[in-house]
């Protein structure tokens, strides 16, 4: 997310539009990206890479951050998604004036909140086939020796 943030040359696809002194208000680029389609002078197509990358890079982000806060309230779990795609925004704005458009804060936060989605998703899917919560610390899935050697005895295999 990083690398590609910073070099606006390298990657062309998020920098369609730039504005000479970094973008303040919001949904301008989007704005002009759907006047440009109205036009004819872009596809639609362009749009929907336009908000597909901006939004589909938060993803795993909002993914883990659902993962590590689990257990903590949704307001934390709201502000956190927001501190990521905010920080890289006013970096940008700091080193790369023309780079930086507010959007990214919003499209970051969306990407973000749907990562949580899914994971919310794939915790109720694995705790309705496991009885249990994803990646949570269960007393039947544990990796130590000790724990397989009393399976096994209490299964009675026979091990040698």
């Amino acid at each position: 997310i990083i690398y590609a943030s910073f070099l606006g040359g390298k990657y062309p696809w998020p920098y369609l539009i730039i504005i000479d002194k970094g973008n303040l208000t919001p949904f301008l680029s989007l704005s002009i990206l759907i006047e440009r389609f109205i036009v004819g002078l872009d596809p639609l197509k362009d749009v929907f890479i336009y908000l597909a990358g901006r939004i589909l890079i938060f993803i795993p982000y909002g993914f883990y951050i659902g993962l590590l806060l689990r257990n903590k309230s949704r307001l934390l779990k709201l502000i956190v998604l927001l501190i990521f795609p905010l920080t890289i925004e006013l970096i940008q704005f700091w080193i790369l004036s023309p780079g930086a458009d507010i959007d990214d804060i919003f499209y970051g936060l969306i990407g973000g909140l749907l990562g949580s989605a899914i994971y919310l998703f794939v915790n109720y899917i694995y705790r309705v086939g496991s009885g249990r919560d994803f990646l949570s610390k269960g007393h039947r899935y544990r990796y130590s020796k000790l724990h397989f050697w009393e399976y096994v005895y209490l299964n009675n295999f026979l091990i040698l």
